[in-house]
């Protein structure tokens, strides 16, 4: 899969998925960061885009946030771990999450 395709009250978008920085969930609703400094958001839920991105280069690093795991800059040991994204932003990440994963990380940059 190389596009999602994203449909708002005002528009139908076809987005490359390369270009999705990170997802942000509440509820019903979902806010997709791209890397253009771009926003759309959408009414569907964090579970929907879970079912429909790759798991390779996609993960849930807390209940509220999706990332796209090739816009990794750093991880962030301290203060229970958190992600730095290319664009600066620091993502919180779950305790229970992190050895999977640091495990993510290291495969998808092996390769």
């Amino acid at each position: 899969m190389k596009n999602i395709i994203l449909s708002n009250s005002t528009s139908i978008e076809i987005i490359s998925i390369d270009n999705i920085l990170h997802i942000k969930g509440s509820g019903s609703y979902s806010d997709v960061f791209l890397r253009e400094n771009r926003k759309i958001t959408v009414s569907k839920n964090l579970k929907w885009f879970e079912s429909q991105l790759p798991a390779t280069h996609f993960y849930r690093a807390h209940k509220s946030f999706l990332v796209n795991l090739e816009m990794v800059r750093k991880y962030y040991k301290e203060q229970g771990g958190s992600i730095e994204l290319i664009s600066g932003l620091n993502i919180p990440i779950s305790r229970t999450k992190k050895k999977e994963f640091i495990q993510k990380i290291m495969r998808l940059n092996s390769h």
